[in-house]
């Protein structure tokens, strides 16, 4: 660094624009920051996969040069513009968007050369440490300590074990003792809720400055717990069912609990496997991550894990009650035994609908409705594969029940039947769905059937009966 950074007015200038380039803004227009798949100087390194994902989403960026440097240093003030944008507090945007500023006003706080608006809105939220507010200095290195106390006064994580004011160092870690004492009980919170990792040699180097590598990671974590709050359609989770190259575009399929959807890939995509780079084809059938840009194009895919080749144990038929989709995933159906059953669903379960082995469609779960006959196929207590059955129905009144055949007083024509065979496999209700010992002659019933062989009318499977009228 020449002395002529030493002047006041040219380390403004200096400052403004790599706070520009942290905040994903090229400074004086020269262009759009480098893409994550792009950066020369983090192939290879331990963060490569952490910088990717979260330079695709924008919470971090990198320069015009086409670099990241991971190992530079991140200064308090761009720590304390990371942390709130990628939790969703981002007062920029709300003042362009016109709404009241949740902030106090700048005039008597902490005076920043830029980013005043993060620096309000920490000041109000009382996540900078105490003991930096009498000097604080916007260019200072972050260190790890300081990053950990802002986050975990941002996301209001419980202090267990000691308080705030002072209490005993933890022995989480070897090097505590080299913290301020206020600091540890954050620390201790951090590193217990997941976000914030020590070294291999059992420290966590409370008084190291941060660096962009580390944030990045930091950041990573924030969205793999949830801590994040992302732009809209920009992460989407599923596995990899296919992939198709059009004429000047490549997109993949990507499946999940909710249905199919298309993905357009970038021409920058980069793929992962436990932080290393992999291909496309490397993935395929695997639960993936998907991070797409501004475009909407899909720039970054990460491996969650492999899918089992697994074949199913069990089958349960029976109808649908209904579908929770959530943090867990349930299928509840009642039987034909008229059992409540509640099955968990596999992450990669996939609903087949179609002729079976001909033409398939893949929908999501949602797509299912209360009271639509299914054969749900489970492995390892899971379901894997619900395929929704093409029932046909029939009323009449029951005429004679003999060797196992339900007879009605209709007359056999154009594939209906006359008759069903093994009626009583199938569920036997009231009106209120409850489940009846039986069917008796002139009881008024209505049927719910399957015809596997349309061509005549001696295949029908009865599924349920519905006792509507008994005299």
């Amino acid at each position: 660094m020449t002395d002529d950074y030493r002047h006041p007015a040219i380390r403004l200038v200096f400052t403004i624009m790599l706070a520009a380039l942290l905040l994903g803004q090229a400074p004086f227009g020269r262009g759009t920051p480098a893409l994550a798949a792009t950066f020369p100087d983090v192939q290879g390194n331990w963060s490569e996969q952490a910088v990717a994902r979260t330079a695709t989403l924008d919470l971090i960026t990198g320069y015009p040069d086409g670099t990241f440097l991971p190992d530079r240093q991140v200064s308090l003030l761009e720590s304390i513009v990371l942390l709130l944008k990628t939790c969703g507090d981002n007062p920029v945007l709300k003042q362009k968007a016109g709404a009241a500023a949740s902030q106090t006003s700048s005039a008597g706080t902490l005076q920043v050369p830029w980013g005043q608006p993060y620096v309000d809105l920490a000041v109000a939220k009382n996540i900078i440490p105490e003991d930096l507010l009498d000097a604080f200095n916007p260019d200072a290195p972050a260190t790890r300590a300081q990053v950990a106390v802002m986050l975990a006064r941002l996301l209001q994580l419980p202090l267990s074990g000691s308080s705030a004011a002072g209490g005993s160092a933890s022995d989480s870690f070897t090097d505590l003792g080299a913290a301020p004492n206020a600091y540890i009980p954050y620390i201790t919170a951090i590193s217990g809720a997941g976000l914030m990792q020590g070294y291999g040699d059992g420290s966590f180097g409370p008084q190291k400055n941060i660096t962009r590598a580390e944030m990045a990671s930091l950041l990573a974590r924030m969205i793999d717990l949830n801590v994040a709050v992302l732009p809209a359609n920009r992460r989407a989770e599923g596995w990899l069912s296919s992939s198709s190259t059009g004429k000047s575009t490549q997109a993949i399929e990507l499946v999940s609990l909710r249905g199919a959807k298309r993905i357009t890939l970038s021409s920058s995509l980069t793929c992962f496997d436990a932080g290393t780079e992999t291909s496309l084809s490397d993935i395929m059938g695997a639960r993936i991550e998907v991070l797409s840009g501004s475009n909407g194009q899909a720039a970054c895919i990460s491996l969650l894990e492999a899918r089992p080749q697994a074949s199913p144990d069990a089958t349960v038929r029976g109808s649908v009650k209904s579908v929770a989709l959530g943090a867990d995933n349930y299928l509840l159906m009642s039987d034909l035994l008229c059992n409540q059953r509640l099955l968990p669903l596999a992450w990669y379960a996939v609903v087949e609908s179609g002729v079976p082995n001909k033409t398939t469609q893949i929908t999501g779960f949602q797509a299912l409705t209360a009271g639509e006959f299914v054969d749900a196929y489970v492995a390892d207590g899971k379901v894997i594969k619900v395929v929704p059955l093409a029932t046909q129905q029939m009323s009449g009144k029951a005429t004679s029940l003999t060797n196992g055949r339900l007879t009605l007083n209709v007359q056999p024509a154009n594939n209906r039947p006359g008759w069903f065979d093994d009626y009583d496999s199938a569920r036997i209700v009231n009106n209120n769905g409850q489940g009846l010992g039986g069917v008796q002659v002139g009881d008024s019933v209505q049927v719910t059937y399957l015809n596997p062989d349309p061509g005549t009318v001696d295949t029908q499977i009865p599924l349920e009966i519905i006792v509507t009228n008994r005299q």
